[in-house]
């Protein structure tokens, strides 16, 4: 998955270099973004655990959540408004080796692209959060004001399974707003570079409001957890390929988060 010139995710091929498939442990965690590192104000914006994502701003007819827990454990719930009816997805990847799946299948040949999508969305919000207040969420205070011009360095982002990039010039305007201890609300308009003509770049802008949220203790998922009705994907080697190529492939149905982690342990 790539992001395109556009500004959107598009396919790359599912997670076609990966060597282990327990490293989509780090789909969705963003440790390490080369661009933040040594900056310890910089690096507090990427460790939030909890938080809301609506792209396109408070107008975007899509809300992303998610609950960042430990040992490869993800929940990403995806609301979608359309007219006047409200969908809804939620993923649960489980110590980076299953994909929990209620609401919806998840489609041939791009399982992985919810997840992926979610984790560079992530990627850039945190990014520009780090950016816009180097030292780390404690600093805004008040209805802080968000102004950032780059006209030489780009924005690098990538999961395991796909990247993104951003060419200067870009810019963001926008604002952010402490809601409580280790909890930011926040609104801004990311500008940058999409398109050379033979006289000029081509502006793109993209919008993004939610809630960035750290919590003392990680989010946890309990074994009791009803998975009936639940689509069950394991990660692993795709069969009848020609080459080695990684993704999520249907499994059986379990009955209940511990079941599917004892399954995981075998």
């Amino acid at each position: 998955m790539t992001m395109n010139n556009g500004g959107t995710w598009t396919p790359r091929g599912v997670l076609g270099k990966l060597k282990k498939v327990c490293v989509m442990a780090i789909l969705i965690q963003v440790a390490a973004m080369p661009a933040l590192a040594g900056e310890v104000g910089q690096d507090e914006w990427l460790q939030g655990n909890r938080v809301k994502l609506r792209p396109g701003g408070f107008d975007g007819q899509t809300l992303i959540t998610m609950e960042i827990g430990q040992g490869g454990d993800v929940l990403i719930r995806q609301e979608a408004k359309e007219k006047n009816e409200v969908t809804a997805l939620t993923l649960l990847l489980v110590g980076g080796k299953a994909v929990a799946v209620s609401g919806g299948e998840l489609p041939n040949g791009d399982e992985l692209e919810v997840l992926d999508r979610a984790g560079l969305q992530l990627q850039l919000v945190e990014y520009i959060l780090g950016r816009a207040y180097p030292d780390g969420p404690d600093s805004v205070q008040g209805h802080e004001k968000m102004a950032i011009q780059e006209k030489r360095d780009p924005i690098r982002i990538g999961t395991t399974g796909s990247k993104g990039y951003f060419s200067p010039p870009w810019s963001v305007v926008g604002q952010a707003t402490p809601l409580a201890p280790g909890k930011v609300g926040f609104d801004f308009t990311f500008s940058f570079a999409a398109e050379k003509s033979k006289e000029k770049k081509k502006s793109t802008k993209l919008k993004f409001a939610g809630i960035w949220q750290r919590d003392a203790r990680a989010p946890t998922f309990d074994d009791r957890l009803a998975l009936t009705g639940w689509k069950v994907y394991m990660l692993g080697t795709r069969t009848g390929e020609q080459a080695a190529s990684y993704g999520a492939v249907p499994t059986e149905n379990y009955n209940t988060l511990g079941d599917l982690r004892h399954a995981l342990q075998k």
